[in-house]
């Protein structure tokens, strides 16, 4: 399911979800900052303990070794952008679940008399 959501805040104007039916990634995650830039292959991990972390984007060297190719320096905004993926994350979650029951819940046919 993908969602792409125009959040209207300064830092991170859009975004865009993949979600996954594989944990630990629950997503993965495309965001766009102040509608000039966009960062992808962001990936939403739900740890063993349950909690969530959003990882940044990284690729394998030639020596083998992963390196994070971007991500915020300072921990505000880091936060930030945390914050507004996992709220549209829950909300994406949400939508799945109705759609899911709404697919599943039995069609009441009208008693004969």
């Amino acid at each position: 399911m993908k969602v792409k959501v125009q959040t209207g805040q300064t830092l991170v104007t859009e975004i865009s979800l993949h979600l996954t039916r594989r944990p630990p990634i629950l997503a993965f995650v495309d965001v766009t900052l102040w509608n000039t830039i966009v960062v992808r292959d962001l990936r939403l991990l739900e740890r063993q303990d349950r909690t969530r972390v959003l990882l940044m984007p990284r690729l394998q060297g030639s020596d083998g070794q992963w390196v994070t190719m971007a991500h915020p320096i300072r921990e505000d905004t880091r936060a930030e952008i945390e914050a507004v993926v996992m709220d549209q994350y829950r909300q994406a979650e949400m939508r799945r679940r109705l759609e899911r029951q709404r697919r599943e819940r039995p069609v009441e046919t009208p008693a004969l008399s």
